[in-house]
């Protein structure tokens, strides 16, 4: 069940989900709106929403699919709120599908996977909770062209004898 947000200053109405809601003190990056936290009030379970990406999501947070009732969980825009697949480029193992940078919150981890994953690709890296990535694209590989990755490590997540600085490397 929906509720609806009315925004007077611009004069539109914004459906939400039912829950709890509150002020989560983070702006969307992609429009400037006041994200929400919605807590279920059955399960007890938080999650935040921007109103207006809520309502009509912009194709960058969606990568260009139809999304109804977008949530910031699964928004692929360049947020600390968003933790969505975001896609790097097409998979260098099997050719047809796209890799993606994954942190599901069903493991504590995150990875880079192939989209055909379940349908017989088998290209997968694991890499340590907290991991967070972004594309160098002003330093390419030497031996393939394509851009650097840089993986910055939550140093927590890692054994002390392991614990790395950001790592900058190529994948592909």
């Amino acid at each position: 069940p929906y509720r609806v947000l009315h925004c007077a200053r611009c004069r539109e109405h914004y459906d939400v989900p039912g829950g709890d809601l509150a002020s989560h003190g983070h702006r969307c990056p992609l429009d400037q709106f006041q994200v929400l936290s919605v807590t279920n009030t059955a399960t007890g379970k938080t999650h935040q929403i921007c109103p207006k990406c809520f309502k009509d999501p912009p194709a960058e947070a969606t990568g260009g699919k139809a999304v109804d009732g977008l949530r910031c969980f699964a928004c692929l825009a360049d947020c600390p709120l968003a933790s969505g697949s975001k896609v790097l480029r097409p998979c260098p193992s099997c050719q047809r599908g796209e890799l993606l940078f994954k942190a599901p919150k069903a493991m504590n981890g995150t990875l880079l996977e192939c989209s055909n994953s379940g349908e017989g690709c088998d290209m997968k890296l694991y890499l340590p909770g907290g991991t967070t990535l972004q594309r160098l694209s002003a330093q390419p590989c030497a031996g393939c062209s394509h851009s650097l990755l840089s993986f910055t490590f939550n140093r927590a997540s890692l054994e002390p004898r392991l614990r790395m600085h950001p790592y900058d490397a190529c994948c592909f």
